[in-house]
């Protein structure tokens, strides 16, 4: 599970890579459920396309990845349009001093851009030596309908990161 929440918060932290660095010298803020929720449902398709890249060839084609994780992959990214108003809060959090200049962009250029940065940053984020973890994290969790399965790792997430400087989540009343 540790290797889950590494792989989960290592992708979301690459994905903030320039905004987390300007948040690092901003005022302390933390992200709320529905903005971690946004942010993982966000990120996840991608994060699991890089998986899949990196690890089916490792995996061979029998292991789950390579059966069932584009399918996957496929349905967690119906959901990217729905939930982009939540994630976008969220990447605006971390937008130290650019966020001004952020809100003036239009929401497609600001998605544009957020996309762009998680294709260049996610692949060489997931490493060879952690593909089996996923394997066995990612399987026994793949009966579960996506919602749960997005919000069961966000809860992860949100647990998981609240003390990380990085990606600090806000605690539960």
């Amino acid at each position: 599970m540790r290797n889950a929440f590494k792989l989960t918060a290592g992708a979301l932290a690459l994905v903030s890579a320039a905004q987390l660095q300007a948040a690092q010298t901003a005022a302390t803020s933390c992200l709320n459920r529905d903005e971690v929720h946004g942010l993982v449902a966000y990120v996840l398709p991608d994060a699991l396309d890089a998986t899949l890249t990196t690890c089916s060839p490792k995996l061979g084609p029998d292991s789950f990845l390579a059966r069932r994780g584009p399918k996957l992959a496929e349905t967690l990214r119906t959901g990217k349009n729905a939930i982009w108003p939540q994630a976008r809060s969220a990447f605006f959090k971390f937008g130290g001093e650019h966020t001004a200049e952020l809100a003036k962009l239009k929401d497609a250029t600001v998605r544009t851009m957020v996309d762009d940065l998680m294709s260049q940053k996610l692949a060489p984020a997931i490493k060879p030596s952690i593909c089996g973890d996923v394997e066995r994290i990612l399987a026994p969790l793949e009966p579960l309908p996506t919602d749960n399965l997005v919000a069961f790792l966000s809860a992860i997430v949100s647990v998981a990161a609240r003390k990380d400087p990085k990606l600090p989540t806000c605690p539960e009343s």
